[in-house]
């Protein structure tokens, strides 16, 4: 969501990226919802949306805002996940709203971008680094990620004892859905995974 209150606009993207007056036009306030469409074209347009996103069109900030559980946002990372599973990029947008589009979008830039190797490793620090651009945000992260663990534990072991008969091994599809809709209510999009509007404020 890109619903920011006034003060919110200005704490997450600074003036270098959206200005005071800007802020004040179309941020939300007790009597009026954000601009979301308007926040989204000027927070991630412009030059810094050019360099770091590849937008480059007036409507691509919004078009090509982050959506899924790796919140994969701008034109240069929708093309790249439309050429990688054959899929034309105006289709992508709708696609990654959807859960198994959303599930690739994620898988597809975890192999791309290496993190397995990241992964691997002691602590979220150097992933939340990779995923998202800094480290807005960590102390949430590193205060909330061991809930994450235990509950993504959970689903594993619920999707493998819940199958049809109580006997057969669960399948990939099974356990994957299981992870997904438990991880969702864990908010897993604002934990390790999260690419939403206020870590790519620090992209780059």
């Amino acid at each position: 969501s890109l619903n920011y209150s006034v003060a919110g606009l200005r704490a997450t993207f600074g003036r270098h990226r959206i200005s005071d007056q800007q802020c004040h036009a179309l941020g939300r306030t007790p009597t009026r919802p954000a601009n979301q469409r308007m926040i989204a074209n000027i927070v991630y347009g412009g030059e810094w949306g050019a360099k770091n996103l590849g937008n480059i069109h007036p409507d691509d900030g919004w078009t090509f805002r982050g959506f899924g559980p790796k919140q994969i946002t701008g034109r240069r990372n929708y093309q790249r996940f439309a050429d990688a599973i054959g899929m034309k990029l105006h289709l992508v947008p709708a696609y990654v709203r959807t859960r198994e589009g959303g599930c690739r979008a994620a898988g597809w830039f975890w192999k791309t971008h290496g993190l397995d190797e990241k992964a691997a490793t002691p602590g979220v620090r150097d992933d939340r680094k990779a995923i998202n651009g800094g480290l807005n945000g960590i102390d949430v992260v590193e205060d909330r990620f061991p809930d994450l663990v235990a509950e993504l534990l959970l689903a594993l072991h619920d999707a493998t004892v819940e199958q049809v008969g109580g006997t057969r091994e669960a399948g990939d599809e099974q356990v994957g859905r299981a992870i997904v809709e438990r991880g969702g209510r864990c908010h897993l999009q604002q934990l390790a995974l999260a690419h939403d509007a206020d870590a790519v404020a620090e992209h780059h």
